[in-house]
């Protein structure tokens, strides 16, 4: 239809060269690549490998694109992976990042309003420099009985971050739904 071919011609630059587009986050973001022996390969357990494949690969991604590192908190991923990320960019010219975070925060009880502040630090330096924040949602976690402090910042962390999309900070990719347990009623993946 004439709407998926224009959707399609979106996605491309006017001389037919997809956007590049860039990982960071925590260890759901670094699981979409593996390092062996200095070499760098896509991972089929990576959310962004698999959003690519079903898409078509309408962005450019190289494995070196991702600068995530497992366990990272929000702080950490200013200190550390932002100036990669931007250091990058100088010469990738990214559009969009795919931004996994915020799990390994609430797990070490880091308070909402401390996540809020770093993701909107994290948000607005992105921006400023005409890339595109994508979260993709706090996922679920655990396979306890309860709904743990931890769970519930999850989760209006979810909400606030889709607040951010209606205000134009970010686009958000509400994953929750896809990763959640619905036998249990206690926000477990």
């Amino acid at each position: 239809s004439s709407t998926e071919v224009a959707a399609t011609r979106a996605l491309v630059s006017e001389d037919g060269i997809p956007p590049v587009i860039a990982i960071m986050g925590d260890s759901i973001a670094q699981q979409n690549t593996l390092v062996t022996g200095g070499v760098y390969y896509t991972n089929a357990r990576g959310p962004v490998m698999w959003m690519l494949s079903y898409l078509g690969h309408p962005w450019d991604f190289q494995p070196s694109d991702n600068v995530a590192v497992a366990g990272t908190t929000l702080d950490v991923i200013i200190a550390n992976q932002l100036p990669a990320l931007l250091a990058l960019h100088q010469t990738r010219r990214y559009q969009r990042v795919f931004i996994s975070a915020g799990t390994n925060d609430t797990n070490s009880a880091r308070s909402i309003a401390d996540i809020q502040a770093d993701f909107l630090t994290l948000f607005r330096a992105l921006r400023a420099a005409g890339i595109i924040p994508v979260h993709t949602g706090i996922r679920p976690r655990g396979i306890d009985v309860a709904i743990t402090t931890a769970k519930l910042a999850n989760m209006r962390l979810n909400e606030w971050l889709f607040l951010q999309s209606l205000a134009g900070l970010i686009e958000f990719v509400p994953v929750s739904e896809v990763y959640a347990d619905t036998s249990t009623a206690f926000g477990n993946a």
